[in-house]
């Protein structure tokens, strides 16, 4: 697999498919140093990465695109390096949160969603095929479009009795759920 950072040496990276093998992105790091800084994940970046089980986000990262993790079916951990410009992974949530909003942007498999939480973002658990259930706990007030599309192992959703907003497409292609 293959992917690509834009800029760089003159400017912030954005991350996006089919370049550079994550060694290059490696290599560019350790040659431009503190030059190289990553502030943006492109749409469908990690498409079809279906071996990728951890990702750790650099703190720089202010853009995340539709879709990143689609056919990423083994992902297991989702976290920042540090408290992030934009986003942040509080409490081993194994998730990324968006700190001025408190939303949930992106989850995995083992992703839980901290107290502070109160919206599960648009797209993110996207074509998560290894959610079997998810608890949405009480202080959660929203499910954003698409938030669980294409997750078509999930079986059980526990919506918490604070869920006021649920958008029509939630869960969308959730073929197996048949516990609400």
């Amino acid at each position: 697999l293959r992917y690509k950072a834009e800029t760089g040496r003159d400017g912030p990276a954005t991350v996006s498919q089919k370049s550079h093998t994550w060694r290059d992105l490696k290599e560019m790091k350790a040659r431009y140093g503190d030059d190289f800084i990553v502030t943006a994940i492109a749409d469908e970046a990690f498409r079809g990465c279906t071996e990728l089980k951890n990702v750790v986000f650099p703190k720089t990262l202010q853009t995340i695109g539709d879709e990143i993790f689609k056919g990423c079916d083994y992902l297991e951990s989702i976290r920042m390096e540090g408290p992030g410009v934009k986003y942040d992974s509080r409490g081993n949530c194994n998730a990324l949160i968006e700190t001025a909003t408190n939303t949930l942007v992106l989850g995995c498999q083992n992703s839980k969603v901290p107290a502070s939480v109160t919206a599960i973002g648009s797209c993110a658990f996207y074509g998560c095929r290894a959610l079997i259930e998810f608890v949405i706990p009480d202080h959660v007030t929203t499910i954003g479009d698409c938030a669980f599309c294409m997750c078509s192992n999930l079986k059980k959703v526990t919506i918490g009795s604070g869920v006021t907003t649920i958008d029509p497409l939630a869960f969308y292609e959730c073929t197996l759920l048949s516990d609400v």
